[in-house]
């Protein structure tokens, strides 16, 4: 069973209309301020910057999911 944050950071995406492409929504940053603890909400918020060119915002959210959970290795992948 998911928890609430669990459930509100996988409602927070969507896929793009063109290209498939799948971003974070409000949803994420909701997930962040409730549980400012969550990896998995920092490394998709890293995404989503990753997407808009804000590549220095999204090595900041993938720091910080690696932070939280060193054992994450979705977050170093995305880092690259």
């Amino acid at each position: 069973m998911l928890t609430a944050i669990q459930t509100t950071t996988a409602i927070g995406v969507f896929v793009g209309p063109q290209d498939n492409i799948v971003y974070p929504s409000a949803g994420v940053r909701t997930a962040i301020r409730t549980d400012p603890k969550s990896h998995v909400a920092y490394n998709n918020r890293g995404n989503e910057k990753a997407v808009l060119k804000d590549y220095e915002g999204a090595f900041r959210d993938f720091d910080e999911a690696i932070r939280l959970d060193p054992n994450f290795a979705v977050a170093y992948y995305n880092r690259g």
